[in-house]
């Protein structure tokens, strides 16, 4: 099914963001806090980007391939 998407890249968009951290970033982080001797403390974040204010208007929908 095409959509025909109207953004342009540069004009409508400049960035993407996915709040998913890299393995690296996860391997030095623990290593940084071995070393240090930090305590490592998990959170589970299910609802943190929805709390964000936007300037504009986004519309988007749920992927068909979703269930």
């Amino acid at each position: 099914m095409d959509k025909d998407f109207s953004q342009v890249e540069g004009i409508d968009y400049s960035d993407t963001f996915s709040h998913v951290a890299k393995m690296d970033s996860v391997h030095l982080a623990f290593a940084l806090a071995t070393y240090q001797i930090w305590s490592i403390y998990q959170m589970h974040m299910k609802s943190a980007s929805l709390h964000g204010d936007l300037q504009e208007e986004i519309y988007m929908e749920q992927s068909i391939e979703f269930v």
